[in-house]
């Protein structure tokens, strides 16, 4: 045994990559009234899943022609267009998810926008980075300085104790 979470082993065709990788979607194992299933827990803005639309609380049904039941993991193909097959609010729909090329195939993944700001109320933003792409990271500091600047107007803060980490 390894030891470690989130190891993945690629293929060198890049043909099954975990949803989180390969859509920018989180996918969790849930009991629905279909019995345990994929549902989609987090869609990372600017990634394949964000723009096909795929919602939190989606349940997958299909990828492509082939249904998905736990055990088995989500995983997709880089570089296709695929079909994905799921239930939103009791309707079956079937979404087109347009997934690039990866920049490498070392470590295969579809990159979402990285960071993320936005204004809760009056005085009070919210920051979200997604990923830490690059070996460097200048990309990702320049957007978090674009971020600061957007959220500059924020004066307000959660309580320490109100931070925990999960």
């Amino acid at each position: 045994m390894l030891g470690t979470s989130h190891t993945g082993f690629f293929h060198k065709s890049v043909r099954r990559v975990p949803a989180r990788l390969a859509i920018g979607a989180t996918c969790v194992k849930a009991q629905t009234q279909a019995g345990e299933r994929g549902v989609i827990r987090d869609v990372h803005q600017g990634g394949p899943a964000h723009q096909a639309v795929l919602l939190p609380t989606d349940i997958l049904l299909a990828i492509g022609d082939k249904p998905l039941t736990p055990p088995k993991p989500a995983m997709f193909p880089m570089g296709t267009k695929i079909i994905v097959s799921i239930e939103r609010d009791g309707q079956r729909q079937e979404l087109e998810v347009d997934i690039p090329e990866p920049r490498s195939r070392k470590q295969p993944y579809s990159e979402p926008q990285s960071v993320i700001a936005s204004h809760l109320a009056p005085s009070l933003g919210c920051l979200k980075v997604t990923i830490f792409p690059g070996l460097i990271g200048i990309d990702v500091a320049s957007e978090l300085d674009a971020a600061f600047r957007e959220l500059s107007d924020c004066d307000r803060r959660l309580p320490r104790s109100s931070l925990r980490l999960r």
